[in-house]
């Protein structure tokens, strides 16, 4: 399989889309806010009429396989494909699911701590749902 350098992409980006490279290093190196435009949007959606007003919030945990000594959180978490505890790393999603069930809205991703690093997981995921809750107060 091959693979780019970031250099040979904005080469190529600077090729086909005539802007200059230096302008593209500039974009790359600048972080887009994701929380804020998976908010945004759905605050849209719901302003202009595509979605009703009523959502469900739900929190799902996923599992991730990793190895290795120095991977921060890395733990025993549950593996739900293969029904049994293993070592690897944890994120916790809060999304908005709409009313009808058809869309689901990601709002708030985090990385679960293994034990020993900080609190029980239950209480680790009421403290993101808290966190988010009084981020959105105003909606």
């Amino acid at each position: 399989m091959a693979s780019h350098s970031r250099s040979d992409q904005r080469q190529e980006f600077q090729r086909y889309s005539g802007w200059n490279e230096r302008t593209l290093r500039r974009w790359f190196q600048k972080t887009l806010p994701w929380a804020e435009l998976h908010w945004g949007l759905l605050q849209l959606l719901v302003r202009l009429g595509v979605l009703e007003g009523h959502f469900i919030l739900a929190l799902d945990a996923s599992f991730v396989p990793k190895s290795g000594k120095h991977t921060p959180g890395l733990g025993a978490f549950w593996n739900g494909a293969l029904h049994r505890s293993e070592t690897g790393l944890e994120l916790s999603c809060l999304a908005l699911l709409s009313w009808s069930g058809h869309h689901a809205f990601p709002v708030h991703v985090q990385q679960t701590q293994p034990r020993g690093q900080k609190a029980d997981r239950l209480e680790q995921y009421l403290d993101q749902l808290v966190s988010f809750l009084k981020q959105r107060r105003t909606w």
